[in-house]
C-alpha cells in the first residue's frame, strides 16, 4: 500500500464513532518468497459505558441544523453498542451534508445526553496572491464569515478557483477559534510560467510550377494567463 492508502484508511475509520483515535495500524514481517508484510489494523472501541444502562430520555443538544426530537425512545436497557449506534445517526445526519461539526455524549443520571457543536466559519485570510489581485477570484470564494461550516462549501471553491487557472496549488488551512468558529486561510500558489509558447513548421514539395519555398508551413501561438496579475488572458496565433 501507499502512504495515501494507509492516510485512507484512517479517513474510513474517522467516519464511524465505533472506534477511537487511539486505533492503529501495524505492519509484521512475513517469511515468503516474494517481499511483502502483514498489514494489522487494530481496533479500539470507543466507550460510553462498561455495562447495559437503563435510558429514560434521549436527549440531543445544540443541533440548530436538524430536528432529533424522533430520537426520543421508551425507557429501555442499552449497551455501549447501542448508545455508538444512536451517536453514529447524529453523525450520519451531519455528514451527508459535509458539516463540520463534534460530538460529545455522555450518561446524566437515566438521561442519554449527545451534545452537539455546529461549527461555522470565522475570519477568512488569503495568502500567496504576491501578484494577483483578490478582486479578480473573490468573487469565486464560497466561505462567507456566519455560515455552517462545510466540507462542499470548501470543495466548490476549490474547484472554482481552480478553473481560472493563476494558480499550480490551493489548500486550505482550518484554525478553530472558541469552541465554535473555524478560521480558514486559502493557501494559494501562484504559477510561475505565465507564457506558453507553441509552434511548429513542415516543408514539402510545393509542386510543378511552384517555387521551393512555397511548400513552408508554419504555425506559431503565443498566450498568456494572468501575467500582471489583472485576471487578464491573451493569446496570439501566426500562421503561414
Amino acid at each position: 500500500p501507499k502512504f495515501s492508502d494507509i492516510q485512507n484508511l484512517y479517513q474510513i475509520l474517522s467516519k464511524y464513532v465505533y472506534f477511537s483515535p487511539l486505533s492503529r495500524v501495524q505492519f509484521e514481517k512475513t517469511n515468503t518468497k516474494r517481499p511483502a508484510k502483514i498489514l494489522k489494523v487494530f481496533v479500539v472501541q470507543n466507550l460510553i459505558t462498561k455495562e447495559p444502562v437503563y435510558i429514560e430520555n434521549i436527549k440531543v443538544n445544540g443541533a440548530t441544523l436538524y430536528d432529533f426530537t424522533s430520537m426520543a425512545s421508551t425507557p429501555a436497557t442499552f449497551t455501549n453498542v447501542d448508545l455508538l449506534r444512536l451517536l453514529q445517526n447524529v453523525k450520519d445526519k451531519y455528514d451527508k451534508d459535509e458539516y463540520f461539526i463534534n460530538l460529545y455524549p455522555s450518561i446524566e443520571g437515566n438521561n442519554y445526553m449527545i451534545d452537539v457543536v455546529e461549527y461555522k466559519f470565522g475570519q477568512l485570510k488569503i495568502s500567496g496572491n504576491t501578484k494577483t489581485k483578490t478582486y479578480t477570484f473573490d468573487d469565486l470564494i464560497k466561505i462567507s464569515s456566519g455560515d455552517y461550516a462545510s466540507r462542499k462549501v470548501l470543495r466548490e471553491t476549490y474547484v472554482e478557483i481552480y478553473k481560472t487557472q493563476f494558480f499550480d496549488n490551493i489548500d486550505f488551512d482550518i484554525t478553530p477559534s472558541g469552541t465554535s468558529i473555524l478560521n480558514v486561510t486559502l493557501l494559494l500558489k501562484e504559477k510561475e510560467k505565465k507564457f506558453n509558447f507553441l509552434g511548429g513548421g513542415t516543408w514539402g514539395p510545393p509542386g510543378e510550377g511552384k517555387e521551393w519555398y512555397e511548400g513552408f508551413a508554419a504555425q506559431m501561438q503565443l498566450s498568456a494567463i494572468n501575467p500582471f496579475g489583472y485576471g487578464q488572458n491573451f493569446s496570439s496565433t501566426l500562421s503561414l
